[in-house]
């Protein structure tokens, strides 16, 4: 028998060990002897300090030590101890944090050249390279014969074989769906889930085209960058060739297929070229028993990799389509993805169905076009938070029907299209007897429908109903003709579009305190309402107008949600457009993750400073003109400061600022300043200057308030207009780098963008001499908003108009000067009629 190596594995995976030890298992059969080897799991380790003893024993009896950490150290606890005993040993560390990876080597009795041949066997994978591995490890460490064969590298990325004999035969007129695959699932084989996919996707008509990845470039181990495989496979010279993607694997692609060491920021999504939806499904670690009884929905991991950072790419959120199982094997347990047979059905058909929409002529596209109605009376139709509703469904209106979308309806006039409504069927329908409700109802559904849709819903489901609103259909915003109850549909109906009122969640006395309700389950006519949709109107897209409906917030699991999540029951399948006020991500969140909606944002409404007026105009008066005494004529301030108390008492500023008449007699010098504080923070408080208009750009001095009160605060390092403005004025730091710079405006309003860029993409630097600038602040801004308006807010003409206003000194020195490009409101419509939301 000739040497034995002593060999340690930590590792974080268990499928990583269990490909180790088949690979230790290969070794020992054609050199029996040669290896010993001991591993160890880091997730055990962290939880039995009996096991962390065996392995800080076996580590300190190895030649070398093999870690590989997924990840990095922070997520192994006891890696301080392990790191201890590892001084003075070869051992090869590898996590995929390229700093700490350099760190650790650096403490390594391994060479430079030997670490590097370590990772490339690792990192290429398969069988025989992780035999030979071993075979190198072993002539290494303990000079056993080196009858290992050089690493061999497969290609990294390519396309699924399940996929391969499809993609020879595409066909024009098939909707082609994409499906993206991490390269260790196919060199794990774990590949159960995605096969599932690839089923269902062909199984809606649709043609399946599976791609796998490495995401990252790296040269040494042949691996393509995540860009390069989406152009070589996606695209037909030059042209995408998929209608639809989806993403199986977690994490920002974006950011981690960036080239450089990920300190860059990333502007813009990986997949965005590719200009088609882009679907996240989900593999949890629960099992599935665990996953069917959180009410969470997907375990906390996950919730990060493939909710939180595939919305930063502007993935929709889709469903879980695979649990985590354990199953036992020859060489260990091993985990594998199991499919979730029906979140894989909903899934797969609701690419499809986007893959269809991509496709589909204008004129043939029908359109659910859903306004909130909540509380459900006539004068609450389409009453969203921060939107004109009737102007902005006339522009919606008027822009699908130039695009082609088949529809009589008159677009001339937002307010007809609610008296239009008013005049069918609405959700108030407290004094219309059962007749005419009949008679005004867009259309609906009779029993025996709606009880074969009530048959496809889960048990669980069909009974919460029952419970809660009687025997299906139930008698709730249902009427009977001849005998039998019919489900009546509100809304107006027209050509391919249907404009439709959100059903209520409960009845009108209960309205309000059910809006956020995830406990109330909703009525019968709820769900049969988004049924008729879906399978009798027979929409292509579904869009909810504002901010915001009931639907997402209907009871169920918070995110990756199951057929018994009611939600979900709803949506059902189809694209879904959510345009959402910008400034409330957190319910838009909720849309995104609960309904699988597409957000798109839009504008927030015009601001002003809301001013003084009436009683506080004269406190304001009267506190100017006790200045003036106090310095010209001071005999006159007794008088003045009665008369300035007497008016702040009937304001009651006594008790808001808590000043009592003791206190101003004593100093009314302070009272005075604290009551000027105040009338300055009233003044210079933010409100609402009409409703914004979706697709329109606010106009004049609406836009310019606007400009000038979303600049008038810092937005991260970039110092607020006031403080550039101050800036330019106090610098002193005379010949620094011999120039001025001024942070510009770059016109960030390019086709496909609606978020608000801001100066943060924009800096110009510039030279200017002269004078200084004159004037309050305020006039500044005033000023300079106005010039840069006039100059079209492009970049050139912006720093002109800067330095005309501002001026310079005669010496140079350096001031920032932040100033936002103008918002191009028109690109929410496009977003819209085109399905390209740039998403949160």
């Amino acid at each position: 028998m000739g040497r034995i190596c002593r060999i340690v594995f930590i590792l974080m995976d268990e499928n990583d060990i269990c490909r180790l030890r088949e690979a230790a298992g290969a070794l020992e059969a054609e050199a029996p002897g040669r290896l010993a080897a001991d591993f160890f799991l880091c997730g055990r380790l962290d939880g039995s300090r009996k096991l962390l003893d065996a392995c800080l024993e076996a580590v300190g009896k190895a030649d070398g030590v093999f870690l590989h950490i997924h990840g990095g150290s922070a997520y192994f606890h006891e890696f301080p101890a392990v790191r201890t005993a590892l001084k003075g040993k070869p051992y090869f560390y590898w996590s995929g944090l390229e700093d700490e990876n350099q760190e650790l080597e650096r403490g390594s009795a391994f060479l430079a050249e030997e670490y590097r041949t370590i990772r490339r066997y690792f990192e290429a994978g398969g069988k025989e390279n992780e035999k030979n591995m071993l075979k190198y490890l072993a002539a290494r460490l303990k000079g056993c014969p080196e009858d290992y064969a050089p690493v061999v590298l497969e290609p990294k990325e390519g396309v699924l074989e399940l996929c391969r004999e499809e993609t020879s035969g595409m066909r024009e007129e098939m909707p082609v769906v994409g499906i993206l695959v991490h390269y260790a699932d196919v060199k794990a084989g774990n590949l159960r889930h995605i096969r599932a996919l690839a089923g269902a996707v062909r199984s809606y008509g649709a043609m399946p085209l599976a791609v796998y990845s490495n995401m990252i470039e790296d040269t040494e181990c042949a691996s393509k960058s995540l860009h390069s495989v989406l152009e070589q496979y996606f695209q037909k010279n030059g042209r995408t060739c998929i209608d639809a993607l989806i993403v199986t694997c977690g994490f920002s692609l974006s950011i981690l297929s960036a080239p450089g060491d990920g300190s860059r920021r990333v502007e813009e999504s990986v997949f965005e070229f590719l200009d088609v939806p882009v679907l996240q499904a989900m593999t949890t670690y629960y099992t599935r028993e665990q996953w069917e009884e959180s009410w969470q929905g997907i375990d906390s991991s996950v919730l990060n990799s493939n909710v939180y950072q595939a919305e930063y790419d502007g993935q929709l959120i889709g469903v879980p389509i695979a649990s985590t199982e354990r199953v036992s094997g020859e060489f260990g347990d091993v985990l594998v993805n199991v499919p979730i047979p029906d979140r894989v059905e909903k899934l797969a058909c609701l690419a499809v169905n986007w893959a269809r929409l991509h496709r589909l002529p204008a004129e043939q596209i029908k359109v659910a076009l859903i306004l909130h109605n909540m509380p459900p009376g006539n004068d609450r139709i389409g009453c969203v938070y921060g939107l004109d509703a009737p102007a902005s469904l006339q522009r919606m209106l008027a822009a699908m029907k130039q695009e082609g979308i088949q529809t009589d309806l008159d677009a001339s006039d937002g307010e007809e299209i609610i008296q239009a409504i008013r005049r069918g069927l609405t959700n108030d329908n407290r004094f219309l007897s059962e007749k005419e409700m009949l008679r005004r109802s867009a259309d609906t559904l009779d029993e025996e429908s709606y009880m074969r849709m009530f048959g496809s819903f889960p048990v669980k489901n069909q009974r919460e109903l029952e419970w809660d609103w009687g025997k299906a259909p139930g008698t709730f915003f249902t009427a009977e003709q001849e005998g039998k109850r019919r489900i009546l549909i509100p809304g107006l109906l027209n050509g391919n579009l249907f404009i439709g009122l959100q059903p209520p969640r409960a009845r009108e006395e209960q309205a309000e305190k059910t809006y956020h309700s995830t406990e109330l389950v909703c009525p019968h006519q709820y769900l049969a309402f988004y049924r008729w949709v879906e399978e009798v109107f027979g929409a292509n897209v579904l869009v909810h107008l504002g901010t915001h409906g009931t639907l997402e917030w209907l009871p169920g699991k918070g995110v990756g949600l199951s057929e018994e999540c009611y939600p979900d029951l709803a949506a059902g399948t189809l694209p879904h457009l959510y345009p959402y006020i910008i400034n409330v991500p957190g319910e838009g969140m909720q849309a995104k993750r609960r309904a699988c909606a597409a957000v798109i944002d839009h504008l927030i409404p015009s601001m002003k400073e809301s001013g003084l007026y009436q009683e506080l105009e004269s406190l304001e008066e009267r506190l100017e003109a006790r200045r003036r005494a106090r310095l010209a004529d001071p005999g006159k301030m007794p008088d003045m400061e009665r008369d300035i108390w007497k008016l702040a008492r009937s304001l009651h500023l006594d008790e808001l600022l808590n000043i009592s008449g003791e206190a101003y007699r004593q100093d009314p010098q302070q009272a005075a300043e604290s009551f000027h504080e105040w009338l300055e923070s009233v003044r210079h408080t933010q409100i609402k200057d009409g409703l914004h208009i979706f697709g329109q750009v606010p106009e004049g001095e609406r836009f310019r308030n606007l400009v000038r009160l979303l600049v008038r605060i810092p937005n991260g390092a970039i110092p607020s207009l006031a403080e550039g403005i101050e800036s330019w004025r106090s610098a002193e730091d005379v010949g620094r780098e011999g120039t001025e710079s001024w942070r510009g405006a770059e016109n960030a309003g390019r086709e496909g963008t609606e978020s608000w860029r801001g100066a943060e993409n924009a800096e110009r630097e510039a030279i200017a001499d002269g004078p200084g600038p004159e004037g309050a602040t305020e006039e500044l801004e005033e000023r300079l908003l106005a010039a840069m308006e006039a100059a079209g807010w492009q970049r050139e003409a912006c720093g002109e108009a800067a330095r005309e206003i501002l001026g310079g000194r005669p010496h140079r020195r350096r001031a920032r000067l932040p100033c936002f490009p103008a918002y191009r409101s028109s690109v929410e419509k496009s977003s819209l009629l085109f399905g390209k939301p740039r998403m949160r």
